[in-house]
């Protein structure tokens, strides 16, 4: 079975493509057309403005409406557009790209050839003309094929997809050479063309190069993971290298792809069924999300969004996507749109104080997190937010206060209480100290930095020294680190306890050799019992 020109695959380019075919008519609409008559009088002047103002208008509507998948609403803002103008090459090649979404190959066809008649716009000629060539391509109509695709490169050296096309119908006319060619041609254009690869591994299996089709495949799949033409072709490679576990592992991502391919096909049919519920745009989103193909989701999100611009959930969860891609001023536009829409829930205030957090923007962070806590007050988020920030900021008291409000809320929640504990410290305020690390023990017996910092505490006060010992002994058995052994060394400091202060303190160093700050301790140490450890034995 050769997946190179399945349907699936077929359809999958022909999505891609079109996409990028829509991006880039509008772009070449978007250069100057053809210069007005000087002779024109004014009023005509005027109503030649009124005309092209109005083309635009129409032409952009069919923009839109192509990505959002109104393709029929698409097409009649088209025919506009060459009512308006009949010359106008980038409407009859938008038409094109439309009828292929449709899977009207003929009357795709019909509107390239159409472009072809009137004058180009930019590099429309271009574009109509590898078009027809991969509509010809497909329906094995491989003279007029390779005569369309040898056009669109000598109009367009430049383009990567071009040279892509060209080869993939040279491939299908058994040119091996003359395709290789091309391919190699398109990825010095472009780097990430996946296709091209995947060109190259079908032109060196069929050429018995296993192990070469093996890497050209691996790198079709690199940038382009979701394709399942490329995972079969993949195993079949492995396959004639008799590498059969590797071959069985791709045999499942292909299952696994194909499944997720058919599963966006059939939700993107039922969002064109029924265009205006955004909710199926949503359900595709999350198909796309759940094998991390974040681009398309996010495609989604929008066009949800664009249907419906009050849709929260779209924006709130494109903030999201953009937060986890560290594309911080895109997600502040989605979450402030959150907010605009509805101010009644935490989260998109929660989510901003974190974002501008994560920026140190301190001021702005507390402000977006105290709001979260003033729609949420037992949002354990909000608060520990706020009480980091302040640490930040240098407001300990507000630190303080914020954990010893969380604690209320949440009074098992060990991690708050160790930290509550640690900020006491710092104010200077020992015996609450003492008593919220108790409270992470008596809450989670295996906590070692509760023990830690309490034999730490009780040291440092010179107290309960026996305790210390034994507590810092317990940190140093659940958690044998460099910080709790220099903490058991000053313990045993304390409690006069030298050799025992130098033998852990020198498993500290043997845990971090380079810390100035052990090495110091060693020194201290040694000069209480000079003769050292091993004669004081």
């Amino acid at each position: 079975m050769d997946l190179t020109k399945s349907n699936s695959e077929t359809n999958f380019k022909v999505r891609i493509l079109n996409f990028w075919l829509m991006s880039f008519l509008f772009f070449i609409y978007q250069e100057p057309g053809f210069p007005a008559s000087t002779a024109v009088a004014s009023v005509n002047s005027a109503n030649q403005t009124e005309i092209k103002r109005a083309e635009d208008t129409h032409f952009q509507r069919g923009m839109h409406n192509t990505k959002v998948g109104l393709y029929d609403h698409a097409i009649t803002e088209f025919q506009e557009v060459l009512k308006l103008n009949p010359a106008h090459s980038a409407a009859f090649c938008q038409m094109g790209a439309v009828y292929r979404l449709k899977n009207m190959l003929n009357e795709a066809a019909d509107a390239y050839q159409h472009a072809l008649t009137v004058p180009a716009i930019g590099n429309s000629h271009g574009v109509a003309n590898l078009c027809l060539g991969m509509i010809y391509n497909s329906q094995g109509k491989f003279q007029r094929a390779e005569r369309h695709a040898e056009k669109a490169v000598e109009l367009m050296p430049k383009m990567a997809n071009s040279h892509c096309q060209l080869g993939n119908i040279y491939t299908r006319r058994g040119k091996f050479k003359l395709a290789i060619e091309q391919y190699q041609k398109a990825l010095q254009l472009d780097q990430g063309l996946a296709e091209a690869y995947h060109g190259l591994g079908h032109i060196r299996l069929k050429q018995n190069q296993a192990e070469q089709a093996l890497k050209s495949y691996q790198e079709a799949i690199k940038r382009e993971p979701y394709n399942q033409a490329f995972h079969y072709n993949l195993a079949t490679a492995y396959r004639r290298l008799n590498r059969m576990e590797e071959a069985r592992d791709q045999m499942k991502y292909f299952q696994e792809t194909k499944a997720y391919q058919d599963t966006v096909q059939r939700q993107r049919k039922e969002s064109q069924k029924n265009p205006k519920n955004v909710l199926l745009y949503a359900q595709l989103a999350e198909t796309h999300l759940a094998v991390n193909n974040i681009n398309e989701a996010i495609e989604a999100y929008q066009t949800a969004i664009i249907l419906q611009p009050s849709f929260v959930i779209g924006h709130n969860n494109l903030g999201t996507i953009y937060t986890q891609q560290g594309k911080f001023e895109e997600a502040i536009d989605a979450f402030r749109k959150v907010i605009q829409l509805d101010k009644s829930t935490a989260e998109p205030y929660l989510k901003l104080g974190w974002i501008y957090a994560r920026q140190q923007k301190y001021d702005l962070a507390a402000s977006y997190l105290q709001q979260a806590s003033q729609q949420d007050p037992n949002s354990i988020s909000a608060l520990q937010g706020l009480g980091e920030i302040y640490i930040q900021q240098g407001n300990l008291e507000e630190a303080i206060d914020s954990y010893v409000k969380l604690v209320k809320v949440y009074p098992t929640e060990s991690q708050a209480w160790l930290r509550l504990g640690v900020l006491q410290i710092n104010a200077n305020q020992p015996s609450k100290a003492i008593d919220d690390f108790k409270k992470v023990i008596e809450i989670d017996p295996e906590s070692a930095d509760a023990y830690n910092n309490l034999a730490w505490l009780y040291a440092d006060l010179e107290t309960n020294l026996d305790q210390a010992v034994e507590l810092a002994k317990k940190a140093v058995g659940l958690a044998p680190t460099a910080s709790n052994f220099d903490t058991l060394a000053y313990v045993y400091y304390q409690h006069k306890q030298y050799p025992q202060a130098e033998e852990a303190i020198k498993r500290a160093i043997e845990i971090s050799p380079s810390n100035q700050k052990y090495n110091e301790m060693l020194k201290k140490i040694q000069s209480r019992h000079p003769k050292g450890i091993n004669q004081q034995k």
